[in-house]
Parts: structure tokens; C-alpha cells; sequence
């Protein structure tokens, strides 16, 4: 096994060295070296895990996730979340029973030795797998998930400065409307004071021509008195035109002045009055005038503030655009991902490391926008144990490129879907790999087609000679018996496309054993096109343990068996159209 990076020096990790790894790869550490046994625990080490961080962060010295162990204190507290049936003494005597190492603390991988009842030795020894595949797949998550924040961060500051902006440029625009308002009462306000200020002016005018008319008519009968004095005074006039001056002087001096005087008085009263209104009215019009002058230049003020809060929401609107845009880039490191765990799960690789990994990417798929979300979050993450598989009898195990053997995976659950016969398959299988030499050939998945093309096509042969079978497809079953059996009928490679997946990897004549660990042998054509329906719906890829070929003719594609377009697509209608030919 590869030297950890926190422990360069050591070839092969102790239970000390492992249990100073932080709580993550401790977790990691157990399940891949026990995932048969411990793979249902699995959601409850990755709870483990993060309980184990939140309890770290009230440590003296807190490290959160990067901690390796809890002391006595803590270590209390989390028996005591975890392990609900402990009294206080039988907490005490847990506590002493899991630290293996007598230093007071408790590492994770020790509670999980106690929990699962395993022995230091074990662990220490415990397969991981594939190091080098685990850490490039690795590499590709923590790449995806660096992304997510940022790009989360940015797009909830751009969405939460366009709710304020947009709340902000309705009270704009409900400011504006109510300027307008506003001015339009204001405008008629103004209309009617000037209008009464018209009125006020036309009165007063009418007023003070009647006061003037009657200062006019007072004058002249001053004037008129003064005329006749002078009249009874010259002595040049003659006596009877001084004396009728004399009588006509004194009937205007003994008329009553007081009626012209107080319509005079009266007139001017009323005038001063008017003019005062007048005045008030000529103020407020004034006013007014000034309020409409406002009113006009707060809408303005406002219809401009309303372009400028367009512009600017227009330019969020594109930002916001921008940074969703960039969700494309994560979704397409996520979608990497993904098809690095997929043929991770094929090569049975560190089983323990892929499921965390998924894990992650399934917790980090969460925050993204539904429409973006590339799991079913209504459900809890199914890992695809078909794509895992298991490891079946006769077949080669997987060698780790860094001496660790990779762990079997748990039981496959597409058993759901074989015929009854898959058992004795399987020892059929086991039985006849010793005469017939396998190997594993994994094919990715062309998405192009409706349901994904594998570039190949199967006929259903008996496993020995027999009597020829009244299906026309079957009139060589003699020529391509692959495997000496009972007469079952097994999948055989019967073309290879030239332009398809498959070619390099299957051979006219090979016999195809398993499907993604599942036994083929005596199954019916329809349930074997489901199967490679289902399995290329769901992964990037599908995994095949096939004999090779017996035909004697290296294993060449033929041009003449090119598949036609027609039978290339993966689909139950083909297979009810071909019963006994399967399109790959």
C-alpha cells in the first residue's frame, strides 16, 4: 500500500498511525476494509463523522473536521448521544473498554472496533484499494465541491441584492405614481385658486369703480357748491342770477349728506375687504404655483431614479444570469464526478472511499438548484450496489495497483430481476470458468442513442450441442457453443459493430457469463434486455465477465455482421421484434 501523505515514512500504516488520521479517513478506512460488514452502517458513519467534528469544536484546542480524536469529557457526550441504552457506569466502562491505546481519548476507528466488534491487528491489515484511482476521483470531487461555494456565495449576494433593488425600485415606482398624483391634484388645486383669485380681482375691480362713481358724484357736488359761491360773491353778476345761485346753493347745503356718505364709506369698506381677499388669494396661487413647481420635479426626480433602478436591475438580472451560467461548469465537474465513481464501483474498487465520495457529491448535488440536481433528494442516496456487484466464485479478483487487494462489494441488487435459474448459474459459471478462460470487459454506454447503444449483437446458444432449435437465428448454435453445460442457453456474441463501443473489448463467439455480477445463464432474451436496459439508464457504463471466443477466428469483427441502424438502439421493442437476438 501507497505511504499516506500524513505519514510518509511508513510503508504500511499501524493502528496508531489510523487512528490519527482525521474522523473522515478513519470512517473511510473501516469501510474499506470491511464493507461487507459494515456497508448498512454506512449513513451511520457519516453521521458518526460529523457528530465526531461538532464535538471536536468544544475541545480545548478544537480542530472541527480535521481532528482525530475527542477527549474523555466529549467522548461522554457522544456515547451519550449515540448510544441511548448506557447507564452513566455502563458509559464509564464503554469508555475504558474503546480506548484501545490507554492515552484517555477516543479515536473514531476505536468507538468503531467497540461498535463493531473487530481487533486492532484487523484493522491495521484491513484492504483499501485502489490508492491512485481513489485519489485522482477524489480530486475531481474536492474540484466540484471548491466550485460550489463560491459560485452559491455569489449568486445568493447577487439574489439578495436583486430583491432589495427590486423592492427598492417599486417604492420608486409607487413614489412616482404617487407624485403624479400628487401634481395632478395639485395642478387642479392650483386652477381653482386662480380662479378664485379671478373672481376676487373682478370684484374688487367692479367695487372700486363703484367707490370712484361715488367720489366722482361727491366731487361734483362740491364742485358745484363752490360754483355757486362764487356766483353769490361776484358782484358783476346780475341780482336775479345771484339769487337763484344763492336759492340753489342753499337747497344743496340743506340736503342730507349722510346717504352718499355711508354708500361712500361703505364701498370703501367692502373695497378693502376684497383687496385683502384678493391679496390672500394671490398668495396662495403663489403657493400653489411653487407646489406644483415641486411635484413637477420630484416625478422628474423619480422617473429618473426609475431608469436608473431599470438599468441596474437589468444589470443584476445579467449578472445573475452570468453566475447561473457558471452552474454549467460545476454540473459538468459533478457529471465527471460521477463517471470517475461509476468506473470506480466497476473495478470493485475501495468500495468504502466510492460510497464516501458519492456521499458528498450527493450532499453537494443537494444545494444546487432543483432543475440542476442530479439526484433524487426525496429519497436517501441508493449506492448502486449493481454496478458494485459482488465478487462471484471464479471469478479473478481485481489487483490493486498499490499491492491492496480491493474489498468484494455486498450482494448485487438486480438479483430481483433473474430467472429462477440464476442460482445453479452461478455454479455453472464457477464450474465452467475452470475450462473456459474469462475475463472482465467493461463497456461505457454510447448516450447518444435513445436508451444508449452498446455496439452489439447477442443470440441465445445452448451451453452444449443439441438438436437444432426451430428459430432460424439459432441454425449455428453448433458453431458457437461456448461452454460444455447442461444444455442451458447462454448469451452469445453473435456481431460487433465496427463504429460501436464494443469493439476491442467483445469478439464474435465470446459468451457472455455476467452482467454487472448477475449470472446470465438460463435466462429469458426479454429479462436480459431489461437488464441491459435498466443498467445503461442508470450508469455510464456496464460491466460484462465473458468467455472468449471459440470460433477460431481471433476474435475479428466480420463486416458482413455489421449491426444494420435499425438494431443498434438498447430497447425492450427490439427484443419482442428479435426474441432470440438481443441489440446491444
Amino acid at each position: 500500500m501507497a505511504p499516506h501523505p500524513q505519514f510518509p515514512d511508513v510503508p504500511h500504516l499501524g493502528f496508531e498511525q489510523i487512528s490519527k488520521l482525521n474522523y473522515k479517513e478513519q470512517s473511510v478506512w473501516m469501510l474499506n476494509g470491511f464493507w461487507n460488514e459494515i456497508s448498512k452502517e454506512a449513513e451511520s458513519l457519516w453521521s458518526w463523522v460529523k457528530l465526531f467534528a461538532e464535538l471536536d469544536n468544544h475541545s480545548k484546542v478544537p480542530r472541527g473536521a480535521k481532528g482525530s480524536e475527542l477527549d474523555q469529557v466529549l467522548a461522554a457526550k457522544f456515547l451519550e448521544q449515540t448510544e441511548q441504552t448506557l447507564t452513566a457506569k455502563q458509559r464509564k466502562e464503554a469508555l475504558r473498554e474503546i480506548d484501545v491505546n490507554n492515552d484517555g481519548k477516543m479515536a473514531l476507528v476505536e468507538y468503531l472496533l467497540y461498535r463493531f466488534g473487530m481487533t486492532a491487528d484487523q484493522v491495521a491489515n484491513a484492504k483499501q484499494g485502489h490508492a491512485q484511482e481513489l485519489a485522482a476521483c477524489q480530486a475531481i470531487i474536492n474540484e466540484a465541491m471548491a466550485m460550489l461555494p463560491e459560485v452559491q456565495a455569489n449568486l445568493v449576494a447577487q439574489r439578495a441584492a436583486q430583491i432589495e433593488h427590486t423592492a427598492a425600485l417599486a417604492a420608486v415606482r409607487e413614489a412616482k405614481v404617487a407624485a403624479a398624483q400628487a401634481l395632478t391634484a395639485q395642478n387642479l388645486a392650483e386652477a381653482e385658486l386662480r380662479t378664485a383669485l379671478e373672481s376676487a380681482s373682478a370684484a374688487r375691480a367692479e367695487l372700486a369703480d363703484a367707490v370712484a362713481a361715488l367720489e366722482a358724484q361727491e366731487q361734483a357736488l362740491l364742485d358745484e357748491m363752490a360754483r355757486l359761491r362764487a356766483t353769490v360773491a361776484d358782484p358783476a353778476a346780475g341780482v336775479v342770477k345771484r339769487g337763484r345761485a344763492a336759492n340753489n346753493l342753499n337747497g344743496l347745503e340743506n340736503e342730507d349728506p349722510l346717504p352718499l356718505r355711508k354708500a361712500k364709506i361703505t364701498a370703501e369698506a367692502a373695497l378693502r375687504k376684497l383687496q385683502k381677499r384678493e391679496a390672500a388669494a394671490a398668495a396662495r396661487a403663489d403657493e400653489a404655483a411653487e407646489q406644483t413647481a415641486r411635484c413637477q420635479a420630484k416625478v422628474v426626480e423619480l422617473g429618473t431614479k426609475e431608469a436608473e433602478g431599470e438599468q441596474k436591475e437589468a444589470a443584476l438580472a445579467a449578472a445573475i444570469e452570468g453566475l447561473e451560467a457558471s452552474y454549467a461548469d460545476l454540473s459538468a465537474k459533478m457529471t465527471e464526478a460521477q463517471a470517475a465513481i461509476e468506473e470506480l464501483k466497476l473495478q470493485k474498487c475501495g468500495l468504502g472511499a466510492v460510497w464516501w465520495m458519492e456521499r458528498e457529491l450527493y450532499e453537494a448535488d443537494e444545494s444546487l438548484p432543483r432543475a440542476r440536481q442530479k439526484y433524487d433528494h426525496s429519497k436517501p442516496l441508493l449506492f448502486d450496489a449493481a454496478s458494485a456487484g459482488t465478487m462471484v466464485a471464479g471469478l479473478p479478483e481485481v489487483e490493486s495497483s498499490t499491492d491492496a487487494d480491493v474489498i468484494a462489494a455486498a450482494a448485487a441488487s438486480t438479483a430481483a430481476i433473474t430467472s429462477p435459474s440464476s442460482t445453479s448459474a452461478l455454479s455453472s459459471s464457477a464450474s465452467t470458468s475452470t475450462s473456459t478462460s474469462t475475463r472482465n470487459v467493461v463497456i461505457h454506454v454510447d448516450t447518444n442513442g435513445e436508451h444508449g447503444a452498446l455496439g452489439f449483437k447477442i443470440e441465445m446458444v445452448a451451453a452444449e450441442p443439441g438438436p437444432p432449435n426451430n428459430n432460424s437465428n439459432n441454425s449455428n448454435n453448433n458453431n458457437n457453443t461456448s461452454v460444455n453445460g447442461s444444455g442451458t442457453k447462454v448469451p452469445t456474441v453473435k456481431a460487433v459493430s465496427l463504429d460501436g463501443p464494443a469493439v476491442g473489448k467483445l469478439s464474435v463467439g465470446d459468451t457472455i457469463f455476467e452482467i454487472n455480477g448477475v449470472a446470465t445463464s438460463g435466462m429469458e432474451p426479454i429479462t436480459i434486455g431489461g437488464m441491459l436496459h435498466d443498467a445503461s439508464s442508470s450508469a455510464s457504463s456496464i460491466a460484462f465477465t465473458v468467455g472468449s471466443s471459440t470460433r477460431g477466428d481471433g476474435g475479428d469483427v466480420d463486416d458482413a455482421m455489421l449491426l444494420p441502424q435499425s438494431q443498434r438502439k438498447l430497447s425492450v421493442q427490439n427484443l419482442e421484434v428479435l426474441p432470440s437476438a438481443i441489440s446491444g
